[in-house]
């Protein structure tokens, strides 16, 4: 697409014209819209949402056993390669850049599998539910460690409070019988947490 060109008599142009506007400004992209984000956020929650039952039923269809860790870790990688073959097909088809990775890419590449490892193990040892409460956890631990980690970022009283509130809030889920009982095992809720 051209430039938009404005049709103004000669007489009534101003002394500095305005700046010419590309297609493309008209036309935002999906990220830059509010209803864009709202629904690539909301695709990314169910996404992430769908890992617990997802992986839990996968264990029960395949018969994993929640000692069998080899058969967990080749589940997450036939998941993970169909998942990359997706998005590499994506990605040829938006005519972006496959394999070029520096290596900042590569440790977080490392960082993402190192997680996985945890995420699945935990998984097959905990229910889905009390996992993804588990997981939840995390944001409280990354609140704490940004107080030591960021000048701008510290620890004040509603912050405190709030993280409080919220981690009193899953002590209680998990004080709870049936599925979300007050039993912890590192294998479990703690690889959940550590995930």
């Amino acid at each position: 697409m051209g430039r938009l060109k404005l049709c103004v008599p000669a007489s009534r142009r101003p002394l500095h014209p305005a700046p010419v506007l590309e297609a493309s400004a008209l036309n935002p992209s999906l990220y830059q819209t509010r209803s864009g984000v709202f629904a690539l956020a909301t695709l990314c929650c169910v996404l992430w949402g769908s890992a617990f039952p997802a992986v839990k039923n996968g264990y029960a269809l395949l018969h994993i056993a929640p000692s069998d860790i080899p058969s967990q870790m080749l589940f997450a990688g036939w998941r993970f390669a169909l998942a990359g073959a997706i998005l590499l097909g994506v990605a040829a088809a938006m005519k972006k850049p496959i394999l070029a990775l520096n290596s900042r890419q590569m440790r977080q590449l490392a960082h993402t599998t190192i997680q996985y490892v945890f995420f699945y193990v935990g998984l097959a040892h905990a229910t889905g539910v009390k996992s993804s409460i588990m997981n939840a956890t995390g944001v409280f631990f990354s609140v704490v460690l940004a107080h030591f980690l960021y000048v701008n970022d510290r620890l004040n009283g509603r912050k405190t409070l709030g993280c409080l509130i919220g981690f009193l809030g899953v002590v209680v889920v998990n004080l709870g019988g049936g599925a979300l009982g007050f039993d912890f095992s590192l294998l479990g809720e703690g690889f959940i947490i550590i995930a």
